[in-house]
């Protein structure tokens, strides 16, 4: 998993717990004494804020990958995620219907889970043909979402957790 989403991992957890238990980070990134008292809340309050600030897209595409391996936050993800690319990409996204197009984008969200073998037998067609359609529409479409979202995160992790981070 990338850095940007290990980080934006942690300042949900973090928020969530009200800096107490979130699971294996330290209070305060890079191991800061405990001087700095508050920059954990801080960080990862502005982390959140320009995570929600991102355009649609590329927000689900964040969340879906974050919340792939969660049996209870995954499945709303990939639905949502999987709704906006019909919206996006139109008939392009439905060649195989509604429920091929949740099965490509939950196939971007987990690479492992399903084959196209599995994908042929289930939608009638042919598991290389679905597999060039996805590699076609589907993941420039996925991938890009989520490149333009790590990028836009990278710049506020620059600013956030530099040595001397700069209060909010």
């Amino acid at each position: 998993m990338c850095k940007v989403l290990k980080q934006v991992r942690w300042a949900i957890e973090y928020l969530q717990s009200g800096g107490v238990g979130a699971v294996h980070y330290s209070d305060l990134p890079r191991g800061k004494g405990k001087q700095e008292g508050l920059c954990g809340r801080i960080e990862a309050t502005r982390l959140l804020e320009a995570l929600i600030s991102l355009p649609v897209e590329q927000h689900l595409a964040i969340m879906a990958r974050l919340h792939a391996d969660n049996i209870r936050l995954g499945p709303p993800a990939w639905k949502e995620l999987a709704a906006n690319v019909r919206h996006v990409k139109g008939p392009d996204s439905v060649r195989f219907g509604q429920a091929g197009c949740d099965w490509m984008v939950r196939k971007w969200m987990r690479p492992g889970d399903g084959s196209w073998a599995e994908f042929g037998r289930l939608f009638g067609c042919d598991g290389a043909t679905a597999q060039s359609h996805y590699r076609k529409v589907f993941e420039p479409l996925l991938d890009g979402w989520l490149i333009a979202a790590r990028g836009s995160l990278e710049v506020i992790l620059e600013t956030v957790f530099e040595p001397n981070p700069l209060a909010a």
